[in-house]
Order: C-alpha cells, then sequence, then structure tokens
C-alpha cells in the first residue's frame, strides 16, 4: 500500500506598502506544515490491515489546508536527467544549521541529494509534465522534479521537511520549487516528492530565467575590483537592487501574490516584489561572491501593526560580524535606517517590549510546527557605521 500526502512547505509573505512595510502571510499559509493525514488506499495482495494516520504537530497559528492522495507511479519525465555532484559550502548556512538536530550526519547526507537534484534541475534541458495523482477520488496534475527516499537515513517525516526546507533558504535560486511537496509512503520506504511550478516545466523558461538572474548579478558587480571591499560589495549590491525594485502591487493596490514576486525573480524579471524578492536577491548575489548571507523570518512591528506581520530580511557576515539588513524596508521608506544594524538596533526592544520598527526573528521550534528552521548567529553588538 503507497500513501501520499500533500503540505505547504512555504508559504507566501506579503509585504504590506506602508510607511515602513511589513508582511502578512497570504491565504493564511505560514511557513510551517499542518497537521496531516494519510487515508487509506486500495490496499495491495500482501497488505490486510488499515494504514495509521500520520500527524504533524503545529502551532496554534494559522495552518494550511492539507489533502491527502493514493498510489501513483513515480515521474518517468525526471529520469533522463544526469547527476552531477553540487558542492555544499560553509556558505550554506542551513546545512551547517542541521548540526543542531540528532542524526546530523545523515540529515546532511539528505540535503546533498536534494541540493543534488534541484542543483541539476536548474541547470536542465529537459521540460516535465504533469503526473497525475488521484487525491479523494479527484485527478490533480503534478510537475515532479525528483523523488526522493529518506527513510533510508532513518530520518523522521518532519526532519525531512526541516532538511528541504534549509536547502530552499540557502539556495534562492531554486525559484522554480512549488509551495507543495507530496510525501509518500510505501511499505517501510518514504519519499520526498519534490514539485515545480507549472511556470517552470519548460527547460526554456528556465534557461530565461536563469540567463536574466545572472545578467542581473553580473550588471550589480561590474564595477568591482580587486580592492573592493567585503563592505563596499554589501553597499553596493544593496543599492543596485533598490534602484532597480519597486514594490510589488495588483490592481488594487495591495500586496501581489504574483509567484514572482514572492521568488527574486520578481525584481529581476519585472522589477518588482515583495520582502522574499528582496531578501533573497540580495542572499543569492552576496553568495555567489562567497560573502556569507542568510535569510530571515520572522515579524516586523510597526505603528500601523503594532503586533506585527510577518516579514523577511537579511542577516550578512562584514569583516568577522553578522549584521541585519533589510532592503525592503529601506526602499520602501526611502531610508537607510535598516542597513547594518547591530542586534539591539533591528529589535528595538524597550523594556522587553516592542517598538515601532522592531524586527523579531522567529524562533526555531520543530515540536510546535515549522515556522522558521535556523538557530540564527548572533549579531553584532555595534551597528556597522559604528564599527571602525
Amino acid at each position: 500500500m503507497k500513501h501520499l500526502r500533500k503540505l505547504a512547505i512555504s508559504g507566501f509573505l506579503v509585504c504590506s506598502l506602508i510607511t515602513l512595510s511589513s508582511c502578512s502571510f497570504l491565504s493564511g499559509i505560514a511557513d510551517r506544515f499542518g497537521n496531516s493525514t494519510t487515508v487509506n488506499t486500495t490496499p495491495d495482495e500482501t497488505t490486510t490491515s488499515e494504514s495509521v494516520p500520520t500527524t504533524v504537530t503545529t502551532t496554534d497559528l494559522t495552518t494550511p489546508s492539507i489533502s491527502t492522495s493514493d498510489t501513483s507511479t513515480p515521474s518517468s519525465t525526471t529520469s533522463t536527467i544526469i547527476d552531477t555532484p553540487i558542492e555544499v559550502t560553509n556558505l550554506d548556512y542551513g546545512y551547517l544549521d542541521l548540526e543542531h538536530y540528532d542524526n546530523s550526519d545523515n540529515l546532511k547526507l539528505l540535503y546533498g541529494d536534494l541540493n543534488n537534484a534541484l542543483g541539476n534541475f536548474y541547470t536542465s534541458t529537459i521540460d516535465i509534465t504533469p503526473e497525475t495523482y488521484s487525491i479523494d477520488g479527484v485527478d490533480s496534475e503534478y510537475y515532479v522534479i525528483r523523488e526522493i527516499e529518506y527513510s533510508k537515513y532513518n530520518i523522521e517525516d518532519i526532519m525531512a521537511y526541516v532538511t528541504l526546507k534549509n536547502v530552499l533558504l540557502d539556495h534562492p535560486e531554486y525559484y522554480f520549487v512549488s509551495n507543495e511537496v507530496l510525501s509518500s509512503t510505501s511499505g517501510s520506504t518514504k519519499k520526498i516528492i519534490v514539485l515545480a511550478d507549472s511556470d517552470y516545466a519548460l527547460s526554456s523558461n528556465r534557461l530565461e530565467y536563469n540567463t536574466k538572474i545572472e545578467e542581473f548579478k553580473t550588471d550589480a558587480i561590474k564595477d568591482f575590483t580587486d580592492e573592493t571591499t567585503v563592505k563596499e560589495k554589501v553597499k553596493a549590491i544593496h543599492d543596485y537592487i533598490i534602484s532597480h525594485a519597486e514594490y510589488a502591487l495588483d490592481e488594487f493596490g495591495q500586496p501581489s501574490s504574483t509567484s514572482f514576486a514572492h521568488n527574486l525573480l520578481g525584481i529581476v524579471v519585472e522589477g518588482k516584489g515583495v520582502c522574499e524578492s528582496y531578501t533573497e536577491l540580495l542572499t543569492y548575489i552576496l553568495k555567489s561572491l562567497e560573502i556569507p548571507a542568510i535569510t530571515v523570518s520572522g515579524k516586523g512591528y510597526t505603528s500601523a501593526h503594532p503586533t506585527g506581520e510577518a516579514h523577511a530580511w537579511n542577516y550578512v557576515h562584514i569583516d568577522g560580524y553578522y549584521y541585519a539588513f533589510d532592503v525592503t524596508w529601506n526602499d520602501t521608506a526611502h531610508t537607510n535606517d535598516y542597513y547594518g544594524l547591530s542586534y539591539q538596533s533591528i529589535t528595538k526592544m524597550e523594556d522587553d517590549h516592542v517598538t515601532d520598527g522592531s524586527h523579531i526573528a522567529t524562533i526555531p521550534s520543530v515540536a510546535d510546527g515549522i515556522r522558521y528552521l535556523y538557530n540564527l548567529p548572533e549579531l553584532s553588538t555595534i551597528d556597522l557605521k559604528d564599527r571602525i
């Protein structure tokens, strides 16, 4: 018997365009997994018992709806991808973060499998066609990138999802990965079925977008020389993104819900994006220059949203210290107040209370559901501008 379940792995962050834009989750989907339950499918000849429901614990915050599906054959369209090892480096913070968990060696092996599959798909010249899965008796089509077994590494379900999410946080260039992931169970074999959004099924589209990403990066760094310091590079790229970006709104003046607006392609291709687009683009370009940069998510607090809304920003490593950067707020508020900040300056805590402009990163918590996966590095105690 084979069971499948469908999960949301990374909900859209939608930024509200206010004096300092903050973000809320679109359609109630947050960066976490919800309760999921397998359903009985037609048993094979060797199986007579009922399936046991599988549950992933969630927070009491908004939870995505979960569907289930029954048996399906693996995708036949991805077998022609030629696998080549994709290097994992110390710049891959999500990879290093796996050391905080039990069974870390095996988690890193799964990370390598996932990274290889997605890295090879990024450069592949194959088109993928939809695979049909039956969900509650209704056929649905999905574009399958790869089915990857994780049970061989003795990894729990939720830690397999943590590992996938860490890969995606490390590699914003994997823009083509769907917000949903299928998980299958067949006997003792468990697999993650990684999906692509339909917009990226054609290799011609992906290669066009990849070219635009590299052109954007090349133009952003064209004036760098061997003498350009890390501090100067970060400032130039930060300013370049702002000069080529506009906050993405729909026809009703609301934050855009298009997929482009929520990954680095928004600014690269359309010159518009929400906080995810700004943040992921900075992460990608800096990492390509071997400057450690990570994507941070949590809540941003403003006078218009005193209880906070979901938001994304960056930590960047410069000359031995991590500093916080919020490119989105610097752009929309026409300020440089959120550039190279210390822990105190980015949190803006006063007497244990958040204030206008506070950024509070989500605390990692697997037991309460996946909200944010990094154990974040310590920020500098001094703002970048004040460090001699």
